[in-house]
């Protein structure tokens, strides 16, 4: 039963991690063309996006293993990781379409 679920919250996982993809790079070309729009000396939506998601990423993995260790060393260990890695992952969805709202 355990494993199944597992495989389950992989599926999830990965489907996040495709429309987290695409929603990235939709944020990109949204922030690429605001920068266009402002002077020199005022850019830098794109860099700092790319920074956040970079950061994020390494924040969301950190985050998943300290929550494994409620389960440390058991035979769910994997289960909940890749459970928190799904759900912080459509929360990361959720904060990067803000950015491809038009205004």
């Amino acid at each position: 039963m355990q494993a199944e679920i597992t495989l389950c919250l992989e599926e999830e996982r990965a489907r996040a991690d495709a429309r987290l993809n695409e929603v990235y790079a939709e944020a990109m070309t949204a922030l690429r063309a605001m920068d266009a729009a402002l002077s020199p000396e005022d850019r830098g939506a794109e860099m700092a996006l790319r920074a956040a998601q970079r950061n994020w990423i390494i924040f969301r993995d950190t985050a998943c293993e300290a929550e494994g260790y409620l389960m440390r060393g058991g035979s769910g260990e994997t289960m909940v990781v890749v459970g928190c890695q799904a759900r912080l992952t459509e929360a990361r969805i959720a904060d990067l379409e803000i950015l491809t709202e038009t205004r």
